[in-house]
């Protein structure tokens, strides 16, 4: 063979066992990274997140209602203002 066969043949070998190692470390480093995470945590959370979203949301509306409540039981209790009591304009009215 002559020697710029080899020279390829030699950097092809060691570009195939870098790629090797750099697969074992990834799938190593892969493992690693499953191992430390706490999936039973993670899947209780995503379980909770949609029924506390959505209390939140029922909590929110409620909020709103007794606020608006509040204001138009205020609005109802005031006593009349003077522009209030005007008398009705002639415009539109009966004769």
């Amino acid at each position: 063979m002559s020697t710029r066969a080899e020279a390829v043949k030699k950097e092809r070998d060691t570009l195939l066992m870098r790629s090797a190692l750099c697969r074992l470390r990834l799938h190593r480093g892969a493992a690693a990274v499953r191992s430390s995470t706490a999936w039973s945590a993670a899947s209780t959370a995503a379980r909770l997140a949609g029924p506390v979203v959505r209390l939140a949301r029922v909590a929110h509306a409620v909020l709103g209602f007794v606020r608006h409540a509040a204001r138009f039981g205020a609005a109802q209790t005031r006593p009349a203002r003077k522009s209030d009591a005007r008398s009705p304009s002639p415009i539109g009215s009966a004769p």
